[in-house]
């Protein structure tokens, strides 16, 4: 129960930083900023969906980030070629535990990139 609650407290806190920096952010940006949250940061299957689409949304003139766990390869070296930008995480996104329990490494994420909308793939 103590473990629970102490999530739920940290997710309310993440809430109310990214409310306070989306009051924070400029108006008049340049473009929609779109996050792809991914825990699949190989080259197989829902790599490629994630990609494509990424890919998609950037030639469409959106800003577009991928968060994930490190990697190195031709696809990231192909979406940054175009311009999108990666945020690693710290730890492996696959660790079930890890990514149901990320919430002050996803609120910094969150409140320094400011998205439009946020993707979960």
């Amino acid at each position: 129960y103590k473990d629970f609650t102490q999530k739920t407290d940290q997710i309310e806190q993440a809430i109310e930083q990214y409310r306070l920096a989306l009051r924070q952010k400029p108006a008049g940006k340049e473009s929609v900023r779109i996050l792809l949250y991914t825990n699949c940061p190989g080259t197989y299957g829902a790599e490629q969906a994630s990609h494509a689409l990424m890919c998609r949304l950037t030639q469409l003139g959106f800003q577009v980030i991928c968060v994930q766990s490190e990697a190195h390869h031709h696809l990231i070296q192909a979406r940054e070629a175009i311009g999108i930008q990666h945020i690693w995480l710290q730890d492996n996104a696959h660790k079930f535990w890890y990514s149901v329990s990320n919430v002050a490494e996803v609120a910094k994420i969150f409140s320094q990139t400011l998205p439009d909308l946020i993707i979960f793939a």
